[in-house]
């Protein structure tokens, strides 16, 4: 086992690397040599990164098969008596998103529904679960926004909305809180109420306008581009200064992102 537990691990730091073609070549090859072993764990954490792997290369597809069956691991694994710890609950949380994200992806939405509501449904108090939550809050919220034919779907997209921008809140995620905000400003624009939708994206922008990170900017980017298409309909010309300043943030973005790679590199 310490053998295979070495070489999963430099198929995930393949992974890490990008290198996904020798990623999934140990990962298949481990699979097979570990099918007879008692290591769950082990079991569970190299169907899943072969899982990852296609979810990455966005094979949906192929990629659902491997995190059902690395779910079934997981519930082995605390079948077995272990304790679930934080990694344990982690991977838990990231199962289900990440199954409920790629039927979205598939537009089965009953399927990603059905697993996102699993993933709120957990009472485990670690950060990195509610963020995962929050963030499956937001799906179903865009899931509903955008498909009619479920019954009283706005009222349903802005709840999920909302929960999620009170999940952030509660974790002083500020960047976060603001896409969620976004997200809530964009179903009233769906509605054709672009006062409500202004106000709310102006809302978001207000809570990260001196927030200064690649990814609050990102953020303030979208932000910006929507609320100028908000206040167009509202006959407010001022929208296309916000237009030209989501511009601008989008070329200063790029150079920025262009010397964080440098220098990573």
């Amino acid at each position: 086992d310490s053998t295979l537990e070495q070489q999963y691990k430099k198929a995930e730091t393949l992974f890490e690397n990008n290198n996904y073609v020798e990623s999934l070549r140990k990962a298949l090859y481990l699979i097979e040599q570990i099918k007879n072993s008692k290591n769950t764990r082990l079991q569970f954490k190299i169907t899943f990164l072969i899982a990852d792997i296609y979810r990455k290369n966005r094979e949906h597809k192929k990629s659902i098969p491997y995190y059902k069956n690395s779910l079934k691991q997981l519930e082995n694994v605390l079948l077995d008596g272990l304790k679930i710890d934080k990694t344990l609950q982690k991977n838990l949380a990231e199962n289900f998103l990440n199954l409920g994200s790629q039927y979205q992806l598939l537009k089965k939405n009953d399927s990603a529904i059905f697993y996102y509501k699993k993933l709120v449904e957990l009472n485990f108090l670690d950060d990195q679960v509610l963020n995962l939550q929050a963030i499956s809050y937001s799906n179903l919220a865009g899931i509903y926004q955008k498909d009619t034919t479920m019954l009283n779907h706005y009222e349903k997209a802005i709840e999920f909305a909302e929960r999620a921008i009170e999940v952030h809140k509660k974790r002083n995620n500020f960047i976060s809180q603001a896409g969620a905000i976004n997200n809530l400003a964009s179903v009233y624009l769906f509605q054709g109420d672009f006062l409500k939708s202004k106000k709310t994206y102006l809302k978001g922008l207000k809570l990260i306008e001196r927030d200064t990170l690649t990814r609050a900017i990102r953020v303030k980017v979208t932000l910006y581009n929507n609320l100028s298409w908000a206040m167009r309909q509202l006959k407010e010309y001022e929208a296309y200064d916000y237009q030209e300043t989501a511009y601008n943030m989008k070329d200063g973005l790029r150079d920025l992102e262009t010397k964080e790679m440098l220098e990573r590199v």
